[in-house]
């Protein structure tokens, strides 16, 4: 039986993938999902592995190893964080967020508060904004 190993469907990240992928033997039975969906599905055991986050590793890392030399990195833009401001904005209360990323929200609070002395109220909020 094929082992479950879940991948995120960041650009970034696709070079690690492919190669499973293309496999005729069918080595991993591939689930793609969120981050943070795939940590979950691995501490509910609903997968045997996972491309985790280094936030979502801290969280459990007594349960979890890592495989060593294996990472994803990017040099440019992933757009994983697009902030998006109303024009003229003076203070920043509340702020939307996509809670299928949560290093990218950790990230964002620390930011925030550091550079910008403030800690706005956090609203999940998933939506296309594109459209």
């Amino acid at each position: 039986m094929a082992k479950r190993l879940g991948i995120i469907s960041h650009s970034y990240a696709q070079p690690l993938f492919k190669g499973l992928k293309q496999r005729d033997d069918k080595l991993f039975d591939l689930i793609e999902d969120s981050p943070t969906q795939l940590a979950i599905k691995l501490r509910e055991k609903k997968l045997d592995g996972a491309f985790l986050s280094p936030i979502d590793y801290a969280k459990d890392y007594a349960m979890y190893r890592i495989v060593p030399e294996v990472g994803a990195v990017s040099e440019g833009e992933t757009n994983n964080v697009l902030p998006f401001f109303k024009e003229n904005i003076k203070k920043l209360e509340t702020l939307a967020i996509d809670p299928r990323f949560s290093s990218e929200i950790v990230l964002a609070n620390i930011i925030l508060a550091e550079k910008y002395d403030t800690k706005p109220k956090l609203i999940p909020f998933i939506a296309d904004v594109n459209t």
